[in-house]
């Protein structure tokens, strides 16, 4: 009953974004909502082949080129500024008369840099790339990539949770999930120390590296493709090295990874990147500290609005969910953040 009632409730919320009247409604109330502030709207892929099906599946949702471009231009056209954080640094306070938006992107595949910064061109804005340095020029599958790659089809995750209850079969976790929670939640149950010997075992079991080697080939973006972002105006950004979930390696680790991914950064971009998202938006106490010694800007995955009292080491933004459900459910993107 109770997921009836929400259903219900959810389903009424759509009728706030039917017809023009309450679209004019909705964009007069967002202006006035976020003058002298600054949304910052978080994307990740942008286009999809069927052979990267396995990554939208494990949680990586793909922005149509075209959709991406309206968006763009809907927030122009009622007035929006496009910054990055590296013009909030520059300037350091806000137009109170005018609303701002910080574009960026998660994790950073190749089509980042192509379609979505074809994109971009063609709108004329500047955006943010969270990019994670190890994936770049690099012919092997991020490890969670890994995962989803393995439990992309029910086959492959049963296969995969029979090798996970072998070669880990001391975690009583690991023994009572399936495959499906196995490739969902890739770090949630053990530390990486554990994934990373349950991968070795699988790339050793499973077969797979050949392919998989193909598909990062594809997937991951060139040095010479972040060279050409910089170059457009675009911010490039930290999101870690190798994108652990923190709850699972050890500060020393957690370091080490911000540094190697600010010296990677800095050798292609020619300066350390200052903005910083944290892997799967997890954090600890004491990151805010170790972050600070690297970077002005931190953001988390905290839903929000920034503002001249938001704290630079802890700032919010709006993921985008995948693709509406429906042109309502799109409105409702567009005009609160939430789907």
């Amino acid at each position: 009953m109770r997921a009836l009632l929400h259903k219900a409730f959810d389903t009424g919320k759509n009728i706030l974004f039917i017809g023009p009247f309450f679209d004019a409604k909705w964009g007069r109330s967002l202006v006035r909502r976020l003058k002298g502030k600054a949304v910052c709207l978080c994307y990740h892929r942008v286009g999809d082949t069927a052979q990267q099906s396995f990554l939208t599946e494990g949680g990586s949702p793909v922005m149509d080129a075209r959709q991406l471009k309206a968006d763009i231009l809907f927030r122009k056209k009622l007035g929006f500024s496009f910054i990055t954080f590296e013009d909030l640094r520059a300037n350091s306070t806000l137009d109170p008369d005018r609303p701002y938006v910080i574009l960026s992107f998660d994790d950073c595949f190749k089509s980042n840099y192509t379609i979505g910064a074809a994109v971009l061109a063609e709108c004329g804005v500047k955006a943010v790339f969270f990019q994670i340095s190890s994936i770049v020029n690099s012919d092997e599958l991020l490890w969670e990539n890994e995962i989803f790659w393995y439990c992309r089809d029910e086959t492959g995750r049963r296969r995969f949770t029979e090798l996970a209850r072998r070669v880990l079969s001391d975690d009583p976790q690991i023994v009572c999930r399936n495959g499906w929670e196995l490739a969902h939640q890739p770090i949630e149950f053990t530390a990486y120390g554990a994934v990373r010997k349950l991968l070795d075992a699988a790339e050793e079991s499973l077969g797979g590296t050949k392919t998989m080697c193909e598909l990062a080939v594809s997937l991951h973006p060139r040095d010479q493709d972040i060279i050409q972002a910089v170059r457009a105006g675009h911010e490039i950004a930290s999101h870690g090295d190798r994108h652990y979930t923190r709850v699972n390696v050890s500060q020393e680790l957690f370091q080490k990874d911000l540094e190697t991914s600010i010296q990677k950064i800095k050798a292609w971009t020619g300066q350390a990147p200052l903005t910083y998202a944290y892997p799967h938006g997890q954090c600890i106490e004491g990151d805010r500290d170790i972050c600070a010694n690297y970077f002005k800007h931190v953001l988390t995955v905290r839903r929000g609005v920034i503002d001249s009292f938001s704290d630079p080491l802890d700032l919010p933004r709006y993921y985008w969910p995948g693709p509406p459900k429906n042109s309502m459910r799109r409105k409702r993107w567009l005009f609160t953040g939430l789907s």
